[in-house]
C-alpha cells in the first residue's frame, strides 16, 4: 500500500512473519522496541507507530535484531560468502552482505541463545558474558544482553574471550572453547 496526506498511521502486524519497510526522510526519527516500531517526525510528533511485526529493523546496511524480555532465539546462518539467512524465533528472510554490513542484536534478557554459522568469511572477535564483537571484511556482528553465543565459523578465524569479574570457567576442546559464569550470564 501507498498512503499519501495522513497525519498518523497505526499498523498491526496478522502475523510475526509480516515485516514493514519504512524508508524515512532526513529528519524523521526511526526507534525500535520489541515489535514496535516508531516513525517521529522533526518535532517529535508520531507518524507511524506498527506493532506485531518482525523483530527486525534495516536502517541502510544496518539490521538491527531487538529481542524481549523472553527467551529468544536468533540465528545467523551463512550460505555462500555473501548471503545469509536471519531467524528470529522461528521466522527467517534472506539477506546478502552486498546490502548489510553490520547486524547488531539486542537480545534484552531473558534466556536468549544467538547462533552465528559462517564457514566462509574469515573473521576476529571478542566474546564476553553476554556480548559478541565479529568482524570480517564484508561484515560485523554486534550482540548484547545475549546470555548464549555459540560461534560455528572457519579454521582460520581468530576469537578472543574475555572472562567477567567472576569465577569463569572455560572448556577447551579440539572443535570447542566454552566460556562460563553461572551468576554473569
Amino acid at each position: 500500500y501507498t498512503l499519501n496526506g495522513f497525519q498518523h498511521v497505526a499498523v498491526s502486524a496478522g502475523s510475526p512473519a509480516d515485516t514493514l519497510q519504512l524508508n524515512p526522510s532526513p529528519g524523521y526519527t526511526l526507534s525500535t522496541t520489541p515489535g514496535t516500531v516508531d516513525l517521529d517526525n522533526a518535532s517529535g510528533a508520531a507518524l507511524i507507530v506498527a506493532t506485531g511485526f518482525y523483530p527486525v529493523v534495516q536502517s541502510g546496511p544496518i539490521l538491527t535484531v531487538t529481542g524481549t524480555s523472553g527467551a529468544d532465539s536468533v540465528s545467523i546462518v551463512f550460505s555462500s560468502a555473501n548471503l545469509f539467512s536471519l531467524s528470529v524465533n522461528g521466522v527467517q528472510i534472506d539477506y546478502s552482505t552486498k546490502n548489510i554490513n553490520q547486524i547488531v542484536v539486542n537480545g534484552m534478557g531473558g534466556a536468549d541463545t544467538l547462533t552465528v554459522t559462517d564457514p566462509y568469511n574469515t573473521g576476529t572477535g571478542a566474546f564476553s558474558p553476554q556480548t559478541l564483537q565479529w568482524n570480517t571484511s564484508r561484515y560485523q556482528i554486534q550482540a548484547n544482553q545475549t546470555q548464549n553465543i555459540v560461534f560455528n565459523g572457519s579454521q582460520n578465524d581468530s576469537a578472543t574471550l574475555e572472562g567477567s569479574s567472576g569465577a569463569d570457567q572455560a572448556t577447551v576442546t579440539s572443535s570447542a572453547v566454552v566460556l562460563m559464569n553461572p551468576q554473569s550470564f
